[in-house]
C-alpha cells in the first residue's frame, strides 16, 4: 500500500480508515490459518484428517479470538470519537479512558 502511493506527499500516504489495513491483516491471518493451508506448508501432518471435530476447533478458535477483542475494540472507538467530536476536554482525556 505505502509503495503504490509513494509518489504522493507523505500525508496523504496512509489509508483513509485505519480499520480497512485492520481488515485485510484479518483477512489474510485467517486465511493463512486453515488447517489446509498449514498442511499445505508441511505444518500439519500428511495423513492430517479434517473432520466436523477439526472444523468446530478451528472456528472456535477463530471466533473467540475476535468476539474475545470486541469490549476493548467498542470502548476504544466510543471513547475516540468522544475525543474527535471534543465532548471530553482535554484534561479529562485519561480519566474518561479509565472510566470507561
Amino acid at each position: 500500500y505505502q509503495m503504490a502511493y509513494r509518489q504522493h506527499s507523505y500525508l496523504l500516504r496512509d489509508g483513509a480508515n485505519e480499520g480497512f489495513h485492520e481488515a485485510v491483516g484479518e483477512i489474510m491471518s485467517l486465511s493463512a490459518a486453515t488447517p489446509s493451508h498449514l498442511q499445505s506448508l508441511g505444518l500439519l501432518p500428511p495423513d492430517f484428517k479434517q473432520d466436523y471435530e477439526t472444523d468446530i476447533n478451528f472456528l472456535l478458535k477463530q471466533a473467540l479470538t475476535i468476539v474475545g477483542t470486541l469490549p476493548f475494540t467498542y470502548m476504544l472507538e466510543e471513547w475516540r470519537w468522544q475525543v474527535f467530536k471534543e465532548t471530553i476536554p482535554k484534561q479529562e482525556w485519561m480519566l474518561r479512558w479509565w472510566q470507561m
